[in-house]
């Protein structure tokens, strides 16, 4: 998934990490975690005082990255946070396994496709 991160950035597109992290995870993250600096923005519930599914952090998020809803695609493995994206306008992805999001992917026309057998 770090690699087809890359290759979004390669072609252009802004990447964003959305996620309900707690203070300390995110300090923990931040410090540890190579792949968070593979994210153009970190949009942290912690931070912002929102969380998923609050329809207020999909609307900050795409202020943030500077999109409309509609250019924007998430990404996500809890159903009640795709149903709230898409409320707000955004294409939102279930993810399930790589396989089933690169075939969803596809579906849609998204061009840049996660690699098979992709972890």
């Amino acid at each position: 998934m770090i690699d087809w991160l890359e290759q979004l950035r390669a072609a252009g597109l802004t990447t964003a990490l959305l996620s309900n992290m707690q203070f300390d995870m995110a300090a923990h993250a931040r410090k540890n975690f190579a792949w968070f600096a593979h994210f153009d923005h970190q949009i942290l519930s912690c931070e912002i005082k929102l969380i998923k599914p609050d329809a207020a952090i999909f609307r900050h998020t795409v202020e943030r990255i500077d999109v409309r809803p509609e250019q924007a695609l998430f990404v996500d493995d809890r159903e009640a946070n795709i149903e709230a994206a898409r409320e707000v306008g955004l294409k939102a992805l279930r993810f399930e396994g790589v396989g089933q999001l690169r075939g969803d992917l596809q579906k849609i026309g998204f061009g840049i496709l996660p690699a098979n057998g992709a972890t």
